[in-house]
């Protein structure tokens, strides 16, 4: 889990790719945790080259490619 200073903060989990019925719990399940313990507004699913949203537990929870998140 990744918390990121820049404008405003941000919390974002980093795996390679995340698959629905695989990995995707276990990613949202952290990336949810770490949200209510930092009190971030905005987190997200940062993946290589993965673009895709879906909810867990009522959250809405996107993954978002590296090379979008860095431009």
């Amino acid at each position: 889990m990744h918390i990121s200073p820049h404008a405003g903060l941000e919390a974002s989990e980093l795996p390679l790719k995340v698959a629905r019925n695989q990995n995707f719990p276990r990613e949202a399940r952290g990336l949810l945790a770490a949200k209510v313990r930092s009190g971030v507004a905005n987190a997200f699913v940062l993946t290589l080259d993965q673009a895709d949203a879906g909810v867990f537990e009522g959250e809405k929870i996107e993954a978002v490619p590296a090379w979008r998140w860095l431009a």
